[in-house]
């Protein structure tokens, strides 16, 4: 389930959707969202009957995903943006193996298997993004600009190959 909800995320839904106002794209913006919530609702006719919270849950992410992928090739064809397909492969990879890890972790019950399970989670994408580094060179120059505070903060994560968007 975690998996369908980072995955609808990967394409950034609410920064597409600010910049596509941003240029005045509110008729189109609103196509996208109906359809996205037609699939929503389409699927969510078919699943919940089969899989009740399951099928919901996975209804919502294709939904978001659909509306997410159109937003996307939409501010792609009107803006020279490219999304960095290295960083955010990466970045789902980690968060998909961090959130099997803590479906592992089945000690204690309440608060205690929470307090748990998140500890678990944090150490895993922390271990994992030290590993994948998925920050390239272009990011933390940019970073520099904001805080070099920052950039100190990032190197453990940060590769030595200059990764440009595609």
């Amino acid at each position: 389930m975690v998996a369908f909800r980072i995955v609808a995320r990967l394409f950034g839904g609410g920064e597409n959707a600010e910049f596509l106002l941003a240029k005045g794209m509110v008729t189109q913006l609103v196509v996208i969202s109906l359809i996205g919530s037609g699939v929503n609702v389409a699927l969510n006719l078919i699943l919940i009957p089969l899989w009740l919270g399951v099928g919901a849950v996975i209804a919502g992410g294709l939904g978001n995903l659909v509306a997410n992928i159109l937003a996307w090739r939409l501010v792609f064809s009107v803006s020279r943006a490219r999304i960095q397909v290295g960083f955010w492969t990466k970045m789902v990879a980690v968060s998909v193996a961090a959130s099997v890890a803590v479906s592992f972790a089945k000690i204690g019950e309440g608060a205690i298997l929470l307090l748990i399970q998140s500890t678990i989670f944090l150490a895993v994408v922390i271990g994992l993004l030290a590993v994948v580094k998925p920050i390239g060179t272009n990011d933390t120059s940019w970073f520099a600009k904001v805080s070099i505070g920052l950039v100190r903060m990032l190197k453990p994560f940060t590769s030595r190959v200059t990764e440009g968007g595609i």
